[in-house]
């Protein structure tokens, strides 16, 4: 008499969804410094993040922030103007 067995994780062909909040950025003509957070849930741990802005005159930059690739950042303004503050969440299985 033979004996086997397998275990099959129903998650990791359907893995949930990840989901990625942002706080932090407020809008002002000030130049000072402004503490972002990006928090995610779901999806396979072992996050990665990166930030990048759009500037106002339409160039996208990284050089606004302390670093680019942790969940939290401290974004400077180089220039008054409209900025488009990204940051891009990966989990493992992607």
């Amino acid at each position: 008499m033979g004996f086997s067995w397998a275990f099959i994780n129903p998650l990791a062909a359907n893995p949930p969804d990840l989901s990625v909040t942002t706080s932090g950025l407020t809008a002002t003509s000030s130049l000072a410094a402004q503490g972002l957070t990006a928090s995610a849930v779901g999806g396979f741990g072992a996050y990665t993040y990166a930030w990048s802005a759009v500037q106002p005159d339409g160039d996208t930059s990284t050089s606004e922030f302390s670093t680019t690739s942790g969940s939290t950042t401290l974004f400077t303004p180089a220039a008054t103007g409209l900025y488009t503050v990204t940051c891009t969440v990966t989990d493992s299985s992607t």
